[in-house]
């Protein structure tokens, strides 16, 4: 008969909670955090933008997870939030991202599905926002799939299994997206395995949040095509695109998300950041394998 301490409590460690229950107590203690935040910027405001909204969110996200690793883990959140050189991840995800779209978008355009020319819009200064609101956008993502529940679920289960677990919630966050399908339901879940890799490529959010935010900004303010379905961030963007049809190569009206090329491109990216590295034999510093004679 199972008791209630064999419930709350792991087998190996008694007093140590099971990742389950720590994970559903930082989910709650962030839904208290953002309420509290949300009541007191209505206080002063009557209706709370998108922007706003999200950073507030953000926040809530952010100090639930240092508060749950120190108090539920006894971990710091520095311990996969910063580590040294984080800003040459983040730089090098944004640039590894730009160059994923453009190779999702070239079939697209080769095909005739997408034409584009220059915005007549384009503007500067709506592009820095635009790159700012997909900074908190994506931050915020990636705090809530790739930060503190991710880190438990892998602890007790193991890289892989808390990797489906943590890309499945994450597609469906999108499925209320407009012009979303089956196949662009897919593709958002191998994106969050991807982004899933990224993390335990490197032990930190920052490859993962550059990759994040790249991916959206070069859809959004390079290529002007639809993020995820969602046309707004695309109104001033270098480029403006125009579909054509061909739907398996562009993903309509939903983005190259829910297109072949992004299937291929993000299976192959996630596969790479998984594969582990060769280490050099610690007896070989050339990282040649010792032979005998």
């Amino acid at each position: 008969m199972l008791s209630i301490s064999t419930i709350l409590f792991s087998s190996a460690e008694p007093r140590k909670l099971r990742s389950g229950w720590k994970i559903i107590i930082f989910l709650l203690f962030t839904a208290i955090v953002q309420i509290l935040l949300f009541s007191i910027a209505l206080s002063f405001k009557r209706e709370i933008g998108d922007g706003l909204q999200r950073t507030l969110m953000l926040i809530s996200v952010a100090f639930s997870s240092a508060v749950s690793s120190r108090l539920l883990s006894g971990t710091s959140f520095s311990a996969y939030a910063l580590r040294p050189r984080w800003w040459k991840h983040f730089l090098i995800g944004q640039g590894i991202a730009f160059c994923m779209v453009a190779l999702a978008v070239i079939p697209g355009w080769i095909s005739g599905g997408f034409t584009f020319s220059m915005n007549e819009t384009f503007s500067p200064l709506q592009i820095l926002s635009c790159w700012i609101f997909l900074l908190i956008a994506a931050s915020l993502e990636e705090l809530l799939f790739r930060g503190y529940p991710l880190q438990e679920l892998a602890a007790s289960l193991g890289r892989l299994p808390s990797a489906l677990i943590m890309s499945v919630p994450f597609a469906l966050v999108h499925t209320d997206n407009p012009c979303h399908t089956l196949f662009a339901n897919i593709n958002t879940l191998l994106a969050g395995l991807w982004l899933c890799a990224a993390y335990f490529k490197t032990n930190n959010l920052w490859l993962a949040t550059g990759l994040h935010l790249g991916w959206n900004f070069a859809l959004a303010s390079v290529f002007g095509i639809n993020v995820s379905g969602i046309d707004a961030f695309s109104q001033s963007s270098f480029l403006a695109a125009k579909y054509n049809g061909q739907q398996l190569l562009t993903g309509g009206c939903y983005g190259i998300e829910a297109s072949l090329p992004a299937t291929v491109i993000l299976g192959l990216s996630a596969a790479t950041l998984a594969f582990p590295k060769r280490r050099p034999d610690a007896n070989n510093s050339d990282g040649r394998a010792n032979t005998s004679s």
